[in-house]
């Protein structure tokens, strides 16, 4: 499934609904305090794609899989996919690009064919 999302226009004519989907957690595990700092690098990230979907006329919400889940992704056009996993469940990365599949919905980065 393919879409237009050719950033060099100034606005799109057929504005989306695109998640910007990540991960975060407020638990870190003793050892591994550095995922937090990747937590919060992945914030600003997200935070910069939404303002450039945006700035190009599109309709765009940030969606924290680790506060949301997957239940209310149906409703976007689009996803565009920073997420590795989801915190607190045991999801690798296939599963998650496998569930979006699942939904329909086309969204950014490789299938779940790719991380088999």
């Amino acid at each position: 499934m393919t879409r237009d999302m050719d950033a060099s226009k100034p606005e799109s004519p057929n504005p989306m609904y695109v998640g910007v989907m990540f991960c975060s957690s407020d638990i870190t595990v003793c050892g591994r305090e550095n995922e937090q700092l990747a937590d919060k690098e992945v914030y600003i990230t997200a935070r910069a794609v939404k303002a450039a979907l945006e700035s190009q006329g599109h309709r765009v919400d940030l969606v924290d899989l680790g506060k949301t889940g997957f239940e209310k992704l149906g409703i976007y056009d689009w996803i565009f996919n920073l997420a590795e996993n989801v915190c607190g469940f045991p999801y690798q990365e296939y599963e998650v690009t496998e569930i979006i599949e699942k939904l329909g919905i086309g969204f950014t980065g490789s299938g779940s064919a790719c991380f088999k």
